[in-house]
């Protein structure tokens, strides 16, 4: 459980820089176009394809951004309980070493 936790963690983090992620593919796009009009006759469908390509990558970014924040901080929160739960769960555990069950024991009187 801790490990699935983790990896949608780290899915979320990697979500939440989607924002950079857009701007690294906008960069892209935009360097594709300006190679695209340093050539002597420029391909107007490429040029345009180049910037839809940009624009796409960086709505695609914006998106991503709050559903990245969105798991991650759910993935956060579910995280902490289980590591609290576990570390209660042993703290219980040492405390009564003759009761490795867990189970209250009844004393005879």
């Amino acid at each position: 459980m801790k490990r699935n936790l983790t990896i949608w963690l780290i899915i979320g983090i990697i979500l939440a820089l989607g924002p950079i992620w857009g701007i690294i593919g906008h960069v892209v796009g935009m360097i594709l176009c300006f190679i695209n009009l340093s050539q002597s006759t420029p391909d107007v469908e490429s040029l345009a394809m180049n910037i839809s390509l940009a624009l796409y990558i960086t709505v695609i970014g914006v998106i991503a951004c709050p559903i990245g924040i969105a798991i991650a901080i759910i993935s956060g929160i579910k995280l902490s309980k289980v590591l609290k739960m576990s570390s209660l769960s042993q703290s219980i555990s040492m405390s009564n070493p003759s009761n490795p069950g867990l189970r209250p024991t009844r004393s005879r009187e």
